[in-house]
């Protein structure tokens, strides 16, 4: 949910911090309120944790495809 619309997050990362996480969402089904908080700790987590190294050699590939214009535009 928080992690496809950011093209420079690992998922592999992302699926670390819920994996870690866990305990966290299993806690918080009982209320509505306590699972929107789990959420929230959760998404914070991806955009702290999760971004991709950046490369200057080599661009990462999500760079790449996003420097590249097609030519019908």
């Amino acid at each position: 949910m928080g992690c496809w619309n950011h093209p420079s997050l690992r998922l592999v990362k992302a699926a670390q911090v819920i994996r870690s996480n866990a305990n966290l969402i299993a806690i918080s089904f009982n209320s509505l309120s306590k699972m929107l908080e789990a959420f929230s700790i959760i998404m914070r987590s991806l955009d702290h944790c999760c971004k991709q190294n950046s490369k200057r050699k080599h661009p990462n590939t999500w760079k790449t495809l996003i420097s590249v214009q097609p030519k019908w535009v």
